[in-house]
């Protein structure tokens, strides 16, 4: 049995670029646009629950995407 984890890295939702968003599963263009867009007017996200209030991210999002996001 292999100790190599399969799962990819995190992304930092602080500090990362619109390529490093697109790797994020159900994270798209438009979405990660968003998400750069929202960093630069309001600062940086404390917690999951922040991203909310980036339009096109809710629960269902947040759950989807929460095991590759830190910040």
């Amino acid at each position: 049995m292999s100790t190599l984890s399969s799962q990819p890295d995190k992304v930092n939702i602080n500090k990362a670029h619109l390529e490093d968003l697109l790797s994020i599963p159900g994270v798209g263009r438009v979405i990660a646009g968003r998400i750069i867009a929202y960093r630069l007017q309001h600062g940086d996200f404390q917690t999951k629950d922040d991203l909310t209030k980036v339009k096109g991210i809710g629960g269902k999002k947040i759950k989807k995407i929460e095991a590759y996001i830190i910040f």
